[in-house]
């Protein structure tokens, strides 16, 4: 994920994985507007890429982390100190969440 702001209501963009929605890029490209997203078919293990320059932000899945297929692209506004983070979540209260993050780059 990137953010603009710690705010909950913050610009950002990001790319998750999911067993019920495959890959999802989503975004929020106004602060306190309207998410948005754009979907794939896809299921883990994937590849999974975020990718911003200048004001671009990109998302892609990959099943060998060299054969890229784009999920979305958006134009977003943002500064260029941002937040950066890796984000795991569990839909419901009832259940425990496991993930291996492998091969973490940031790059400026």
């Amino acid at each position: 994920m990137i953010r603009e702001s710690l705010g909950h209501n913050s610009k950002h963009a990001d790319m998750m994985l999911t067993p019920e929605n495959g890959a999802t890029f989503q975004y929020r490209a106004e602060t306190a507007g309207n998410m948005a997203d754009h979907t794939a078919a896809a299921s883990a293990p994937r590849w999974l890429k975020l990718t911003r320059s200048g004001n671009t932000f990109k998302g892609a899945i990959s099943t060998n982390g060299n054969n890229w297929q784009t999920v979305g692209t958006v134009q977003i506004p943002m500064n260029r100190k941002v937040y950066i983070g890796i984000a795991l979540s569990n839909p419901g209260n009832d259940s425990r969440n496991k993930a291996v993050f492998g091969n973490v780059k940031i790059t400026d």
